[in-house]
């Protein structure tokens, strides 16, 4: 067994190896034929454990059990989030769905979800006495998936970082370490539905709910997790003893609440918003890689005093009120920077206003801006 274990290592050092080479140097110019670059892929490595371990024998009862479970969880997530559309509104597929061309869409992604959770499950059974490799290989998948967005995604402020960890990184995380624990510890079926799922549905559906992001992002998140709630009973039903995944149990569920605080926090839509601070201009308040919550007001209620949040020239600035001015029916405000030297150029328009900032959060807007200035 720890032979098989130490292979399975080499093999995956060959995998992220390989795809980090493609990811540099092969992507940028061969970005149409990514989908089939990876179902290829994946077919190559999984006929390399095949012919390696071999497929071993899913538990059928659990899996079976669990199968039906995750089938009625995705069908009512599915059924809420269409009823959350008849108040949001819907938008139209902007994939063709002629017969041929959904079949065309899809088969390579169906093909390439197969491979992933057929490699995932050899992965998982010769990992029942050792749990590494199947952590390493959730962690290169999480790699592979959110890399090439990364490094195709012009990011042209702290905000749209943000917005990416928080809309698609955390979620893509969630669903990566569910897939993880239901395999090993139900089998692949469940995994399977739910991956393909997810993978197919923006192909074949005519309508999606217009639920914006970061709806979408919260519904993601609470999925997974409603998934592994459910499940984990059935789990500790059938295998009595059984430890659970300490990335689950002990980082999971932290993350899982946390992930939903940043995301309402950065979504718009409630009364607090949270951004990060990209420059020192309001040291010694707060600095730069930190966070601020700014509260949504009526212009009528800022004073000279107050931090004020607000745009200018597509970008979000946070500096103090040192004066008031009533022209006509508009109100005006002359900001500064609390380190800066000279007040700011103009003034700021009441339409420019976004709030006034509430709380500091110490160091939560640091991996915004390491994102922003490395890629």
């Amino acid at each position: 067994m720890l032979k098989n274990i130490n292979k399975i290592y080499i093999i995956q050092i060959g995998i992220i190896g390989l795809f980090l080479l493609f990811c540099f140097f092969v992507l940028p110019n061969f970005i149409n034929y990514y989908q089939i670059f990876l179902t290829l892929y994946f077919g190559i490595i999984f006929l390399i454990f095949k012919f390696s371990f071999g497929i071993p024998r899913d538990r059928k009862v659990l899996n079976k059990i669990c199968f039906r479970y995750v089938f009625v969880i995705l069908l009512s997530y599915i059924i809420v989030i269409y009823m959350l559309g008849l108040f949001t509104g819907f938008t139209t597929n902007v994939y063709s769905l002629r017969i041929f061309d959904v079949i065309k869409n899809i088969l390579p992604i169906i093909f390439f979800v197969i491979f992933r959770e057929l490699i995932r499950h050899i992965i998982a059974f010769q990992s029942k006495k050792k749990i590494g490799p199947i952590i390493i290989l959730t962690i290169i998948y999480i790699i592979i998936d959110i890399l090439p967005m990364i490094l195709l995604t012009k990011f042209t402020n702290h905000y749209n970082v943000f917005t990416f960890i928080t809309v698609y990184c955390i979620e893509l995380i969630g669903r990566e370490v569910l897939s993880s624990y239901l395999v090993y510890y139900t089998g692949i079926y469940p995994s399977l539905l739910y991956n393909i799922i997810f993978a197919i549905a923006p192909y074949i559906l005519p309508i999606y709910p217009n639920l914006g992001n970061y709806l979408n992002a919260i519904l993601g998140l609470l999925l997974p997790f409603i998934i592994y709630i459910i499940i984990k009973k059935w789990i500790n039903y059938n295998n009595k003893g059984t430890k659970d995944f300490a990335i689950v149990k002990i980082i999971g569920i932290p993350i899982l609440i946390f992930s939903l605080l940043i995301v309402i926090l950065t979504s718009g839509i409630f009364k607090y918003q949270l951004i990060a601070i990209a420059s020192d201009s309001m040291n010694p308040i707060y600095y730069r890689g930190d966070a601020v919550i700014y509260e949504k007001v009526n212009v009528g209620e800022i004073k000279e005093g107050d931090i004020l949040v607000f745009t200018k020239n597509s970008s979000i600035i946070t500096h103090r009120v040192i004066k008031v001015i009533e022209d006509n029916d508009n109100l005006k405000f002359q900001t500064k920077g609390d380190n800066n030297e000279n007040v700011d150029f103009d003034y700021t328009d009441e339409n420019q206003v976004l709030g006034i900032v509430k709380y500091i959060v110490k160091y939560v807007g640091l991996p915004t801006i390491w994102f922003n200035e490395t890629f």
